[in-house]
């Protein structure tokens, strides 16, 4: 997910989508130029007798049914049509339909029209539009209708159900904010208080997201079943609007935008004019790398909420070695290890086949799986998807970070090993999602030991907005040459895997990275 997003930011910059929207005149400047502030190009047509060109012209359209007239209506009808006959993404902000039967009726025939890429509304909304009983007070959510801890589950199979039937993503706005596409579910839990201090930050998010929806358009559920014939699936890829493209990187996209945006223009702000000011530049202004620093997120399947896989913990990176271990006491050490607090485990198995590599990565996972620590595969894409691990490992002799990815999909880990700036950017712009440097000190596991300066490990860090793990030769004893180095995260080897007492070791590692990373 977090690399579906940074890729989506990049793709918008570089193509500056035209995004149509047909919105209410309270929030139309900020809709536009939250638009122009992330890269794309806002057109705000809504006369009747020329939205039907300029919507087919556009990348995406917007359609937002507060403070409607006549006109408007009309001209969302043509709209809508026009871009299901272009297979044009939609979003449809469901403003004030728990509320006002007129806007009611006006979405339930737009989406007889056709299908919206993503529906947007609270969750007064989402229920009064899936003809359940809502409370709302005028546009905003009534309190027995909020998200809680206590109706989650009731409320999931709902919004689920709802993005089935509809074939769209669903994206309901809250406190935290819910995004399905049916099965999978986010929750964006960024924010702040002060947004709903000024009007239309609602309508902005939805702005927000509409400018992501051209960036889906990459035919990744396609190349994923050319490339994979065995039918390896990483996630759902919803068929919308007649374009493969995962719409649920959008919605998270946008909402995440704003509540980060939000947050850190609280921080600076005096009240709710140097806010609107304020939010507007963060928006604009922020880095990759804060992006993915004050993104919080989480995900939930069918079987309950689970942290987003690329939520990546690399403070303790575990990397095995069979060179001095039976089988029997490697097993033994990774479940020390994890008990002692790994945050990341990878098999590496350089002389294995491929048969022996998949059995011992079986066995390694249902130990890392009881532990909730993901396991990571050397080098073998195969074993990876096989055993179903949280990712792969590639090292720059082996496959290319980018056709790893490419097999991997958008929703499974892909390491690197990076000993430049160079390297480094150019696996994160190839789609890694962290980066392991070094190494450090001179090592036992190659027999030749390349050494990476701590200096070139803080220019990676620096250079980079993914975790970077220093890695080679370290302990508990010599790890303080990284301090200052701004690394996520320390990978070892000996350390734990020749320890006499590797839980011990495990946790006494970490409690020394933590503390020299000032975590």
């Amino acid at each position: 997910m977090r690399q579906r997003i940074l890729q989506l930011r990049k793709r918008i910059k570089e193509e500056k989508p035209l995004i149509h929207c047909i919105t209410n005149p309270i929030s139309i400047h900020d809709c536009a130029n939250v638009v122009l502030a992330v890269g794309a190009r806002p057109i705000m047509a809504e006369h009747p007798a020329e939205v039907t060109g300029i919507t087919a012209s556009a990348g995406a359209l917007m359609l937002n049914l507060g403070n409607i007239t006549d006109a408007r209506i009309e001209s969302m009808k043509r709209s809508m049509r026009t871009a299901m006959e272009n297979k044009i993404p939609v979003l449809l902000d469901l403003v004030g339909v728990a509320c006002s039967d007129l806007r009611l009726d006006l979405a339930r025939e737009l989406l007889r029209i056709g299908h919206p890429a993503v529906l947007k509304g609270n969750m007064s909304e989402l229920l009064a539009v899936s003809g359940l009983p809502s409370h709302a007070i005028g546009i905003d959510a009534g309190a027995q209708d909020a998200l809680t801890a206590e109706n989650m589950e009731t409320v999931s199979e709902v919004l689920r159900a709802f993005s089935r039937s509809n074939q769209a993503i669903v994206l309901a706005t809250g406190k935290q904010d819910f995004v399905t596409d049916g099965e999978r579910i986010v929750l964006v839990q960024n924010g702040s208080a002060a947004l709903s201090g000024i009007t239309g930050t609602g309508c902005m998010v939805g702005a927000l997201t509409a400018a992501f929806l051209p960036g889906c358009e990459d035919n990744i559920a396609k190349e994923m079943t050319d490339s994979i014939e065995a039918g390896v699936r990483s996630g759902v890829e919803m068929e919308l609007n007649g374009k493969s493209g995962n719409y649920l990187a959008a919605a998270v996209l946008g909402t995440a935008l704003m509540g980060i945006a939000g947050e850190e223009a609280e921080k600076i702000s005096r009240g709710p004019g140097s806010f609107q000011v304020n939010l507007l530049d963060e928006i604009y202004g922020l880095s990759d790398r804060q992006l993915l620093d004050l993104l919080r997120l989480k995900c939930t399947e069918k079987e309950g909420i689970r942290m987003d896989r690329k939520d990546l913990d690399v403070t303790l990176y575990l990397v095995t070695d069979s060179s001095y271990h039976t089988e029997e006491s490697l097993l033994r050490t990774v479940e020390e290890a994890c008990k002692g607090g790994v945050t990341l485990v990878q098999l590496r198995e350089k002389n294995k086949g491929g048969r022996e590599y998949l059995d011992k990565a079986f066995k390694v996972k249902e130990i890392t799986d009881r532990y909730n620590v993901p396991l990571i595969i050397d080098d073998r894409v195969d074993v990876a998807l096989a055993c179903d691990a949280a990712g792969v490992h590639v090292g720059a002799s082996d496959i290319p970070v980018a056709v790893a990815r490419k097999l991997m999909g958008p929703d499974k880990i892909v390491g690197a090993t990076a000993k430049t700036v160079e390297a480094a950017v150019k696996a994160y712009e190839d789609g890694a999602d962290y980066l392991g440097v070094g190494a450090i000190y001179p090592t036992t596991t190659k027999v030749v030991t390349i050494l990476t300066k701590v200096s070139t490990l803080k220019d990676i860090c620096e250079a980079v907005p993914i975790p970077a793990v220093a890695i080679g030769g370290l302990n508990a004893g010599n790890m303080d040459v990284l301090e200052g180095a701004g690394m996520s995260g320390m990978a070892v080897v000996s350390a734990i895997m020749k320890a006499e007492d590797p839980q011990g070791n495990a946790r006494e590692l970490k409690e020394k990275i933590v503390a020299l990373m000032g975590k």
